[in-house]
């Protein structure tokens, strides 16, 4: 994703644990038990030493950040050091959790997405939660919701009970499997222009092969944006994480051997579907 140069960002993949199991779930198989992560406080300990200046550190990843243990504590201790902080959630947890995050994050509050998954949650009783906590932080809460094919014509109605209560509504593109993608299927499902157009009206949307053709183009992934996994490992961008490319790898943040590029390169990718930093700088 071609970023300005003063946007510092990161998407920390803070776990692989998730309490809903959702068909369309990018990620695949949840059976991730015999996992040996290191303790995301030593992928911490790593960010604090290996940064300087401010950053937006987003939690997010294949699981539920909130299901992280001490996940409070360690996003107190990235405020305490500075950061911004976001999170993008499915929402599940207790308002009372998702307060005591909001006050801890404080000024430094970065973004709160919050992921409606049909399968597992009730559009009316969501959106009522949501407005509870829009009333705390007003547009730092955004919606997202995966564009499942089949399911496009009710989400259409959903986006817009949502926009008309003043929110953030964003329609992400439903990708295939991880497992799907590496077996030669492609990226995104197939969709008609009718649904394209429909998920082409949230504001922040990335829908189109023609919108996601970057590669050759300067980007400043891996000195001002990057990811990391569950595993400490830090890569320039999701596309250069899932194809693996040598190119991309910026070492381990629990293990010390992190480091950080100090000029913009060339995409690599043929598309790329960073699409948060894009819908964060079309927000400002």
């Amino acid at each position: 994703m071609t970023m300005e140069k003063n946007v510092n960002f990161i998407q920390w993949n803070i776990n692989r644990t998730c309490n809903y199991d959702c068909s369309y779930c990018a990620s695949g198989t949840r059976k991730f038990s015999l996992r040996k992560d290191p303790s995301p406080f030593d992928i911490l300990r790593g960010l604090k030493n290996g940064l300087t200046g401010q950053w937006k550190i987003q939690f997010c990843g294949s699981g539920e950040p909130f299901l992280t243990p001490g996940f409070l504590e360690i996003v107190k201790e990235l405020v305490e050091a500075g950061h911004r902080v976001g999170v993008i959630t499915n929402f599940s947890f207790p308002l009372g959790t998702i307060y005591k995050f909001i006050k801890i994050a404080g000024e430094n509050l970065a973004g709160f997405g919050v992921s409606l998954h049909l399968e597992y949650a009730a559009p009316d009783e969501f959106l009522a939660k949501a407005l509870k906590v829009k009333k705390l932080i007003g547009d730092n809460l955004y919606v997202n919701s995966v564009a499942q094919k089949e399911r496009l014509p009710e989400l259409e109605k959903i986006a817009k009970m949502f926009r008309d209560n003043d929110m953030f509504f964003n329609l992400q593109p439903e990708r295939r499997s991880v497992e799907k993608v590496r077996t030669g299927k492609g990226l995104l499902v197939n969709y008609s222009k009718k649904e394209l157009d429909i998920i082409g009206q949230s504001v922040g949307s990335v829908f189109s092969k023609e919108n996601l053709e970057f590669k050759g183009q300067l980007c400043w992934a891996g000195a001002k944006q990057f990811i990391v996994a569950e595993d400490g490992n830090a890569w320039r961008c999701a596309p250069a994480r899932r194809d693996r490319l040598e190119s991309g790898y910026l070492g381990n943040l629990a293990d010390g051997t992190f480091k950080l590029k100090n000029k913009p390169e060339p995409c690599r990718s043929r598309y790329c579907f960073c699409s948060t930093p894009l819908i964060e700088n079309r927000k400002r």
